[in-house]
């Protein structure tokens, strides 16, 4: 069972690089083979996407050389015992071109992951920004 775990956990640490790597390469189709088609994520801001309109998103950010640059970094991985579940726990760091300055936010975030046949895929994510500087964009709008 440890290796079983072990080897799961390496999985997921791979996915997550493709993921982190498809976004770095701005290639949508490739971001899209990480998560699930039930994909939801919460943002760091607390806006809540479903899969095809965090796509939809991508798809706009992803062409603009400004757009968000993010990176998640694995601090622990959780793994079900009971389903073909894990959880990822991490930190994040985005930037982003503002008309006023380097946008530079970070924070904590959990990710599920779902075993589908041979491959792990992310089932959700929320962000939580506990930074944010370099901007005006970073004022919370209440």
């Amino acid at each position: 069972m440890a290796g079983q775990s072990s080897s799961a956990g390496d999985e997921i640490r791979m996915a997550r690089a493709r993921s982190n790597q498809a976004w770095a390469d701005r290639d949508l189709t490739a971001y899209k083979a990480t998560i699930t088609s039930d994909f939801t994520v919460t943002t760091g801001n607390s806006t809540a996407y479903t899969h095809d309109e965090f796509l939809a998103l991508l798809a706009r950010e992803f062409p603009d050389p400004a757009g968000r640059r993010c990176v998640r970094t694995i601090d622990s991985i959780d793994l079900s015992t009971s389903h073909p579940l894990a959880a990822e726990h991490g930190h994040w760091r985005c930037t982003s071109q503002q008309a006023d300055g380097l946008l530079v936010a970070n924070g904590t975030y959990l990710a599920m992951w779902r075993r589908e046949g041979e491959h792990w895929l992310t089932r959700s994510e929320l962000f939580v920004t506990l930074a944010c500087s370099g901007s005006s964009a970073c004022t919370v709008k209440r």
